[in-house]
């Protein structure tokens, strides 16, 4: 049926009868069999008819389906997808190939894509190219497969707006290797069994105000990827079903000789709480770089909340423990870092472990940390500075 906005109900008809300069009115058929009077819109309308001649409607008329009008802006070389208010279920991924697509929903609370799929091994959502998904709620449903929410790669310049993406058995928004300046906003990723968002080997990028909670693994993962930007970000809850060591914290940087170097990222005012091993994790593995990222006033309170004896949760941890990867000039400036199971900032290198070399550790306030406020172990860490601090 056709969707109401400002103006009434549009169809393409709409839009056919607008574009030309021939008579003031048309018709279209209804779906009883009867007819509908389409009128010309006034003067002035030119700027409104434009736009709408680029966007394609999932009204249940001229398409029925989700997958219908994306096959169509695909074929027009781009446009808009707008999704009235209501619930689409999908049993297969929503793909497109081209540049310039728009998935865009009415709202993101009240527009919902439901994957129907019982075993969930199928992904949501599939995008192609330079595109936008805004507006709207995506849901796998928890099964024993290994579906993402959105996933693909490499991806240049996806854009995430106001979007929900819960309970997929494998991430909820996964960027794939090689894709380059993602941004976000506004996201809510929660209650997926592996990272909520995993930016992994991606290069530039920039988020803001990511609600990344309650996932199976980390939070957000940025294993191997460079130069990107998470600000005012909240993790946690996360690592509940992850397994041990790398899947269980609220931020993760990571590198190692698979996923490449992790260099120049900068997490901003984020908060990382309760999650079940360490809030913002640092880490070089065998053969990796981890080099020239900064971690400054972030808030990272009640971690390690998983088996202590095992997990050893900390607010930060800059963490070297493989032959040849490298930890280099990193900075953790101006954190809260707080009632975290063991410390609150740990810089560690293991024995045997590589360079570990000019990490700034300054103007934080570190307090009430259940082993030490900041410890810096081996002797590999030792041109650590740290200084300014305020510890309790």
């Amino acid at each position: 049926m056709a969707k109401t906005f400002r103006r009434g109900p549009i169809y393409e008809e709409d839009l056919a009868l607008n574009s030309g300069s021939g008579a003031a009115t048309a018709s279209r058929g209804t779906s009883t069999g009867g007819s509908q009077t389409l009128t010309k819109l006034g003067a002035g309308s030119a700027w409104f008819l434009s736009r709408l001649n680029n966007i394609f409607f999932v009204d249940g008329v001229k398409y029925a389906t989700i997958q219908a009008a994306l096959t169509a802006a695909d074929a027009a070389g781009g446009g808009t997808v707008f999704l009235p208010i209501g619930t689409y279920n999908i049993t297969a991924a929503l793909t497109w190939t081209t540049n310039s697509i728009n998935l865009v929903g009415a709202s993101r609370n009240e527009t919902i894509i439901q994957m129907v799929d019982a075993t969930n091994n199928l992904n949501g959502i599939v995008p192609g190219g330079t595109s936008r998904i805004a507006h709207l709620t995506l849901k796998g449903t928890n099964g024993t497969g290994a579906g993402d929410g959105i996933t693909n790669g490499p991806i240049d310049g996806l854009v995430l707006d106001d979007i929900e993406v819960l309970n997929w058995p494998g991430h909820g928004i996964n960027s794939g290797a090689g894709s380059t300046n993602w941004s976000g906003g506004n996201l809510y990723i929660h209650d997926n069994k592996k990272d909520g968002l995993l930016y992994g080997q991606a290069t530039g990028g920039t988020f803001s105000n990511i609600f990344a909670y309650s996932n199976g693994a980390n939070g957000i993962d940025l294993g191997g990827s460079s130069f990107v930007t998470l600000n005012g970000c909240l993790a946690y809850s996360n690592g509940g079903s992850g397994a041990t060591g790398l899947d269980q914290d609220g931020i993760l940087i990571y590198s190692d000789s698979v996923v490449g170097n992790a260099v120049g990222n900068i997490i901003s005012g984020c908060i990382a709480r309760n999650n079940n091993t360490h809030g913002i994790r640092l880490q070089a593995g065998t053969g990796g770089q981890v080099r020239e990222n900064i971690l400054i006033g972030n808030n990272a309170y009640q971690n390690g909340v998983g088996d202590g004896a095992t997990q050893n949760g900390d607010g930060i941890i800059l963490l070297n423990d493989s032959t040849n990867g490298q930890m280099l000039r990193n900075t953790v400036l101006g954190n809260i870092v707080s009632t975290n199971y063991r410390h609150g900032v740990f810089v560690s290198s293991t024995a045997g472990a590589g360079a570990f070399n000019r990490t700034l550790v300054t103007d934080n306030q570190v307090f009430t940390n259940g082993a030490r406020g900041i410890y810096v172990g081996h002797s590999n860490s030792a041109d650590t500075l740290i200084k300014n601090n305020i510890t309790l």
